[in-house]
């Protein structure tokens, strides 16, 4: 299930055109990379994949990862969309890791999916080019099968969401909301 900070109706501006009715648009044109209408303009910061008693773990952080990477190709998108005026001085600042949380039987697992854009440029000429993102983990974070296991699922829950609110909301903000606005006067 997929964690976001809402982003109001009013900044849906920046992708839709006013002028199409919205059954006519795009229905790929979104914050994140899905088209489902209650979360198409809700950038998802943290990927949980939950499977049912005996699910198989490959299985759960594989889904994870193909979800994981269609976000990071989204965020990646959305960053050629800025207009070249609107870009910061880096070019193109690095996209924050993803989380990812696999939950297979009481076992929670952490994740965590970098994009390789700043690998691939230092790239010796010649070389195999380097994978397109490294996932680092697992990282077990607790298990449901005691309180304490619990206790400490939840308090990683809880420090996740610090991370999308002080990291991953204000990179997004400067680096694609900001840029892509037509109002610079937009309060965020």
């Amino acid at each position: 299930m997929p964690v976001s900070f809402e982003v109001d109706r009013k900044y849906r501006h920046l992708l839709i055109d006013p002028d199409i009715p919205e059954t006519e648009q795009d229905p790929l044109i979104g914050l994140n990379q899905t088209w489902l209408e209650p979360v198409r303009f809700r950038p998802i910061f943290q990927n949980i994949e939950i499977k049912a008693p005996h699910g198989k773990e490959e299985e759960s952080k594989t889904q994870s990862i193909i979800w994981a990477s269609a976000q990071l190709r989204k965020l990646e998108e959305l960053l050629k969309a800025v207009p070249d005026h609107a870009k910061k001085a880096t070019e193109h600042e690095l996209i924050p890791p993803i989380p990812i949380i696999s939950v297979t039987n009481h076992t929670w697992r952490f994740y965590a999916l970098e994009g390789n854009a700043h690998v691939a440029e230092m790239a010796q000429p010649g070389s195999a080019p380097p994978p397109a993102a490294f996932l680092w983990g697992p990282l077990e974070i607790g298990s449901t099968v005691n309180v304490i296991g619990i206790v400490i699922i939840l308090r990683a829950l809880d420090l996740l969401m610090d991370w999308g609110v002080t990291v991953y909301r204000p990179w997004f903000v400067e680096n694609i909301l900001k840029p892509l606005s037509k109002d610079a006067n937009t309060e965020w």
